[in-house]
């Protein structure tokens, strides 16, 4: 998944892994940023990202570092 925008006020764009797994019946979603692909102000970024569904919503927590 390509995303492009601003990120704490940091232009340009990266790419996110998505891998998803069932353990125990239970659906498992691993997203990462692919190392590399940052592109402007974003470049170098690294980070996870994590979907969290509660009472039927979608929500995203994103943790990630920059240079």
């Amino acid at each position: 998944e390509q995303v492009e925008g601003t990120l704490a006020g940091h232009k340009g764009g990266f790419a996110l892994q998505h891998v998803g797994t069932m353990q125990g019946g239970n659906a498992v979603m691993d997203v990462r940023v692919i190392p590399g692909s940052g592109t402007g102000e974003l470049a170098g970024i690294d980070g996870t990202l994590k979907i969290i569904i509660a009472d039927g919503k979608h929500a995203y927590d994103f943790s990630y570092t920059l240079p």
